[in-house]
């Protein structure tokens, strides 16, 4: 723990282990062989572009200005994609949709 906070105060971001074990391939084989979850093609076009930035780590005015969308816009997609993915933050989604942002 304190090596965390160590490494936290000089600037490092700390990932907790079940964001970043293993590729999915990896996560299949571990989980029975099971496919990426289906809900990730419930995803629009736009909330996999919108996606694709975040993943980028922009910012939603950065998203909203290369995508030439209003920051509004950006925010409210990204409610809508956290909901229909059930995650509570834009590092959650990205794991989770990172197979269709790398598609």
């Amino acid at each position: 723990m304190l090596a965390i906070l160590a490494s936290i105060g000089q600037g490092s971001v700390y990932l907790p282990t079940e964001f970043t074990a293993g590729t999915p391939r990896q996560r299949r084989r571990l989980h029975g062989g099971a496919r990426e979850p289906s809900h990730l093609c419930r995803l629009t076009p736009r909330e996999t572009q919108i996606l694709g930035c975040v993943a980028r780590a922009l910012t939603n005015r950065e998203v909203a200005t290369e995508l030439q969308l209003s920051e509004k816009t950006v925010k409210d997609s990204m409610t809508v994609i956290m909901e229909k993915l059930q995650d509570r933050n834009r590092i959650e989604v990205v794991l989770k949709a990172k197979p269709l942002i790398d598609n």
